[in-house]
């Protein structure tokens, strides 16, 4: 296997920034006011959104340069599209106070940018796993599960 192209490493580099970015605006905006969690929401939402752009971008580079085997391939839109599934239900389920959520919004991306440099079907497997169980978990509500139901939110 030939090795990654430079382009591949400036892209790696902007993931860590936006992952850096939507990390520490994700965490911090609840122990400030109003009007600046607000702020801070949306910087997050947008170093998300430019996280996983940049993680598709990097996912088809590797497809261009040939690294994908036939079946890496055809899972990688398959593991892009639901770690990003997982990632942002995983975001979802912090409001209700799921322990692993943040954990798991900050491993998925990484394991994705692995991906794309080392593709593997057990690594496919690993993501598609973290994935799929916090679809379930956020379809079944906090009613069913016992969490505490978010302020401002009727029954």
């Amino acid at each position: 296997m030939k090795p990654p192209p430079a382009a591949s490493f400036v892209l790696l580099t902007l993931v860590g920034l936006f992952w850096l970015g939507m990390m520490s605006y994700a965490t911090s905006f609840r122990t400030a006011g109003e009007f600046i969690s607000g702020i801070q929401a949306i910087v997050a939402v947008l170093c998300a959104f430019a996280l996983w752009l940049t993680l598709g971008g990097l996912l088809i580079l590797t497809a261009v340069n040939r690294r994908f085997t036939l079946w890496t391939g055809l899972a990688a839109p398959v593991v892009f599209v639901l770690s990003a599934i997982g990632a942002n239900h995983a975001a979802g389920l912090d409001d209700y106070h799921v322990s692993c959520a943040l954990s798991v919004v900050a491993v998925l991306p990484l394991l994705v940018a692995l991906y794309a440099f080392r593709p593997s079907l057990l690594l496919a497997a690993a993501i598609v796993l973290i994935s799929v169980p916090l679809m379930v978990q956020k379809s079944t509500g906090p009613e069913e599960t016992g969490a505490p139901i978010p302020h401002g939110r009727l029954s």
